[in-house]
């Protein structure tokens, strides 16, 4: 293994990247600072974020980089249905393991920002 590539939004999928890489001895590169660090064809690990079933940034790793394993960090819990659809959707075909994921409303923008506020914010009325 040659480095840990990750893609995050609001930091948590960074987090993991950054311990695992720690925790293996490897250098850890967000996707677009990899691209100048990391040739092409290297074996990686890559973790990236979820978001409507997809593992933002996995196909473009995928692209340009031999993928070994991809963590994929999302809000849902870790079962086996979620799982499986993670990896049909990403057309995965190495491991994927699943890493529990939060939310930081202050670094969502956008589109993303409004729909998850108003989860958030239908939840806590129905509780």
């Amino acid at each position: 293994m040659k480095a840990i590539i990750y893609e995050s939004n609001t930091g948590h999928a960074e987090h993991y990247a950054k311990a695992l890489a720690e925790k293996l001895g490897l250098p850890c590169y967000d996707i677009k600072s990899a691209k100048k660090s990391v040739p092409k064809g290297e074996r990686v690990i890559f973790i990236g974020w979820v978001f409507a079933s997809q593992i933002m940034g996995c196909r473009k790793a995928a692209k340009r980089w031999n993928v070994a394993a991809v963590g994929a960090v999302g809000l849902f819990p870790d079962v086996k249905a979620n799982n499986d659809i993670l990896i049909e959707k990403n057309k995965l075909t190495v491991p994927m393991y699943y890493l529990r994921g939060g939310v930081d409303f202050d670094r969502l923008k956008g589109l993303q920002k409004k729909m998850l506020k108003m989860v958030h914010d239908d939840m806590l009325r129905s509780d």
